[in-house]
């Protein structure tokens, strides 16, 4: 258990790490979204006026309801009120977040998880006024909150990138592919249960992890329209910041002597190879490129 907490404060004291934005994120939320659920149980004695409020960053299930608050497509993957679910999330999304940055970088990160929450709310609000069984709770109550989806998007990335990476579980060491199989299987067959919204968002999610690695494979015309609107920000972001001169200072683990981008195709090899051998067959060149394609995307 030290040497996990040693691990994990280490994490957190690197400098760019979206692992450790994310869960800031979403632990600010959380404990906001409580706050106003003590300080509503505090002056009326009641928690619905806090959860009302909640309900504003929270994906409603009824289309109407939605339409009212479009936002929540996207709020609702930071958003947790009970103590377990965030716990778990974050549990998952520090260890397989972690493992999909060090092979892919920081931004392909973002990317699937931010994908992962939307396909995520999507399938949610489809699924939950397409289905009769889950009609009549999409009218009444239902609302979706969690980072499941994102979450589950980067367990089936990584598992589709490198499948037969084994990390250990209590006592045993479990492949990727395994664990991936068996959290899709879980929120398949647990659909007729108590939550069949959040597991629709699971699967949702799940989807974007499988094709969003098959994607990078290939390059899609998404590639293209993905480049073309990060370009167009990132355009706009400098743009404001051109009068100020703003000076960073890098530091690596790894000396990397070429700073010219390697060429994709060359890291496709590499990638091919994890998933044959595993990264310890890697060269030191090898992963040096590795290393600098995902520090510069």
């Amino acid at each position: 258990m030290a040497g996990l907490l040693s691990d994990i404060r280490q994490s957190f004291h690197k400098g760019n790490n979206m692992v450790r934005k994310l869960m800031f994120i979403n632990i600010g939320v959380f404990i906001f979204l409580n706050l106003l659920i003590v300080v509503s149980y505090l002056t009326t004695g009641s928690k619905e006026g806090g959860r009302e409020l909640a309900e504003w960053i929270m994906l409603p299930a009824n289309p109407i309801d939605f339409l009212y608050r479009p936002w929540t497509l996207f709020t609702y993957m930071f958003a947790h009120i009970e103590i377990w679910h965030i716990f778990f999330n974050m549990l998952w999304l520090y260890f397989m977040g972690n493992l999909f940055m060090e092979f892919l970088g920081n931004q392909k990160l973002l990317r699937i998880y931010i994908y992962g929450g939307l396909a995520g709310g999507i399938l949610y609000l489809l699924g939950m006024n397409v289905f009769p069984v889950f009609r009549e709770s999409a009218f009444s109550s239902g609302s979706l909150l969690g980072a499941s989806a994102g979450v589950m998007a980067v367990i089936v990335g990584i598992a589709v990138l490198i499948p037969n990476y084994a990390i250990r579980i209590i006592f045993f060491d479990v492949k990727l592919k395994y664990i991936a199989f068996f959290e899709v299987v879980i929120s398949i067959i647990s659909m007729y249960g108590s939550n069949p919204g959040g597991n629709l968002a699971h699967i949702g999610g799940a989807l974007v992890g499988y094709f969003y690695i098959r994607y990078l494979r290939e390059h899609t015309w998404f590639d293209r329209f993905e480049n073309t609107v990060g370009q167009f920000w990132r355009k706009r972001f400098r743009s404001r910041r051109s009068k100020k001169k703003i000076y960073h200072t890098v530091v690596t683990h790894m000396k990397v002597e070429n700073t010219q981008r390697p060429d994709q195709s060359e890291v496709d090899a590499i990638l091919d190879k994890i998933n044959m051998s595993g990264y310890e067959s890697l060269s030191q060149k090898e992963r040096e490129t590795l290393f600098k394609a995902s520090k510069q995307d």
